[in-house]
Parts: C-alpha cells; structure tokens; sequence
C-alpha cells in the first residue's frame, strides 16, 4: 500500500511538471489515481502522456465545434435593416402619385426578394410595381434600394405602407453585389421552405392639402334665404314693366281677333312633304347638266344625297353615319326587297362613281338618276 501511493505521488509530480492546461492535467490525475499499481508501474508516465495528448485534442475540438456552428446560423439568420426611407415629393399632394424609396441594409452571403407592390394600409396605397437595386455597403454588407410609386388618400400624418422582404442564404459564393435584390417572383408559389419573411415598417409621410394654403379653413356660406339677398329697385322695376306691357298686348290682340278683322291671326306656313322636297332637288340636279359634261361624281353624289335626305325626313332614326349599304338594308326591312331592287342597283352604281373609276355616259347617269325619282315618288304613292 506504502508502495502504491509513493507510484501515484510519482505520477502527480511528473503530471504537474508536465506544460498541459489544469483541466488537462486533472483529468489525467484521476485517471492515475483509479489505475492499479501494475498498470502504473508498467504504463509509466508515458501512458500517461499519451492520454494527455488525446485529452487535450478532444478538449480542443469541443471548444471549437461549437464557434464554427454558431458561425453558420448567424450567417443563415442575418436579418435586413433599415437604414433610410424617403418621399419624392417631400409632402406629396393629397390623391396625387408620390414616390417611396427605401434604402435596406443585409448581411453579405444573402439574397433577398423583393414584391411587385407593397402592402397598403389605411389611408396609403400602393400604385403600382416598384423597382429596386442593391450595391456594396460598408463591412462587406449589401444595401438594397426599393422604389415604389404610392398615393395618399387623406390629409395629414398618415403611416406608410408595409414592405414586406423574403430573405435566404446565398448558395453562390461572391456573387456580385448588383445580382442580389431579386423579384419574390423567382421564389415560386411557396416560398416559406426556401426563404425567410420580414415586414418592415418604413415610417410616416405627411399628406398635404392640394388647395392652396390661404384657403385651407375657409367655410361655405349658409344657403340664401328663398327671396334670394339683396333686391335691386331698377331691376324689379323692369320686370314689372315688360309683365305689364305682356298683358296690355295680349288683350288688344284678343280684341281684335274678337272683332273678325283677322289682324292678330298667326301666318300659316305651308309645310312641304319629305317627298315633295325630294323631287324637286332632283329636279333642279338633272337640270344642271353635270351628267352632260362628264361630272359624273358631281351628278351622281347629289343624287345620292337627295335619296339620303328622304330618308332621314322619313325616318329620323336613319342617320348620316349609316352606310350606303346599310340604308338599302333598312329599306329593304320596312319595305320589301322587291321594291328596292331597281334602287339599289342605282346606289350601288353611284358608289363605283365616288370610290372609284367608273364613270357611265350620259344616258346611263339619267336612267339611274330615274331610278332613284321613281322610287321615291311609288314610295310616297303607295
């Protein structure tokens, strides 16, 4: 037993001259201390030594597994931050567009996405896509700039709208600064397994009134009494008058139809019948001779205007925007086609003269300026 103890006396002095660090060095002593003493004596320091070596290694790696790994969730965890957020204009105008920017500060090895529109909130609202960019920031961080065109909806101290950020790890190493502000379109329709969200607040804007500053309080006036405000004398005097001279000339002109001379009758005007009017241009059309002297198109679209005249006069709902070809099909409903087979052929003839190069001799411009004069008149007739 005295044995034993002066062999682990011997191990504790050659342990405590040996350059390890003390939890080293007491984990090898109690290891000494439970080994029998053939073990110690056979062993030796140097068996000691060696388990020193493994401890020590052990001892190292578990100080340094866990840095490495707390390396990596601080590098997947980093979260963006806003550096700077302004309005262009400074105080925008009430119901008119105003830009948002918005400068986000991120770690480096991120990607982050961006939406087409922000997230309205009351009395601000989004107007439509934004744009955005990213370059380096200080200490190897990216700053990205979002760009979004809002409009406010009511005066005053009003909050911004929400943006709403997605955020992953970068898996491409030194990936260019200017590549990393991405559109939340290239996440797909489920980005929460590949993508972290953020909704950043980005502050308040003051809404301004668009009228102009001087006017801001004024008040509308009560609604004038029924009489109407301030009466002029010479005014109402001259209403009076032309009411009196009204009434002194409808009763002599009542008398004077009492006594038969006929003085206060209204003239009567005779009223000339669509048909009648019809003719007689069509008259005084063939009478100038434009078919005679090769006018053609003078000739013909006359014509065709007199026929469209009859028309309106005789039905209003036929107006001038309707097309040749749709006038015959009005007619032909309210009269029958067979009626308007001798008509159309001439229209149509005169549609070849205005839009194009045809152009008829004489005798054949009079038969179908009579095809026209006919129709109206058996029209009219029947």
């Amino acid at each position: 037993e005295s044995e034993q103890t002066l062999q682990r006396g011997t191990l504790q002095e050659a342990v405590a001259r040996t350059p390890v660090t003390g939890l080293a060095r007491d984990h090898l002593i109690r290891r000494g201390s439970a080994l029998p003493t053939e073990g110690l004596v056979r062993g030796g320091i140097l068996a000691g030594t060696v388990r020193l070596g493994w401890g020590s290694a052990a001892f190292a790696a578990c100080l340094i597994w866990p840095l490495s790994g707390y390396a990596q969730v601080s590098r997947s965890t980093g979260e963006p931050r806003v550096v700077e957020v302004q309005v262009e204009p400074g105080q925008p105008l009430f119901g008119r567009a105003f830009e948002l920017r918005a400068t986000l500060r991120i770690p480096p090895g991120s990607l982050a996405f961006f939406p087409d529109t922000l997230t309205s909130v009351y009395a601000v609202e989004s107007l439509g896509p934004g744009r955005w960019s990213s370059v380096p920031g200080p200490a190897d961080s990216i700053d990205l700039r979002a760009v979004y065109p809002v409009i406010g909806l009511r005066e005053g101290l009003s909050d911004l709208p929400v943006l709403e950020t997605w955020m992953s790890v970068d898996s491409v190493p030194d990936r260019p600064a200017q590549d990393i502000a991405r559109s939340l379109a290239e996440l797909g329709d489920n980005p929460e397994g590949r993508a972290q969200s953020f909704l950043l607040q980005l502050g308040t804007v003051t809404v301004v009134s668009v009228l102009p500053a001087d006017t801001a309080e004024l008040e509308p006036r009560p609604p004038a009494d029924v009489r109407g405000g301030v009466w002029n004398a010479w005014l109402l005097f001259a209403a009076l008058l032309i009411a009196a001279a009204g009434i002194v000339g409808t009763r002599m002109r009542a008398r004077r139809l009492r006594a038969g001379d006929g003085s206060g009758l209204p003239v009567a005007v005779p009223h000339r019948s669509p048909t009648v009017e019809a003719l007689r241009e069509l008259d005084r059309i063939r009478a100038q001779g434009w078919h005679r002297k090769g006018q053609m198109l003078e000739f013909y679209s006359a014509s065709t205007e007199a026929l469209r005249l009859f028309a309106r006069e005789t039905e209003p709902r036929w107006g001038k925007a309707l097309t040749s070809r749709e006038l015959l099909d009005r007619m032909e409903r309210r009269w029958a086609p067979g009626r308007v087979a001798a008509l159309s052929e001439a229209v149509m003839v005169a549609e070849r003269v205005k839009f194009g190069d045809h152009r008829p001799d004489a005798e054949a411009a009079e038969r179908d300026w009579l095809k026209i004069r006919e129709w109206i008149g058996s029209v009219s007739s029947g």
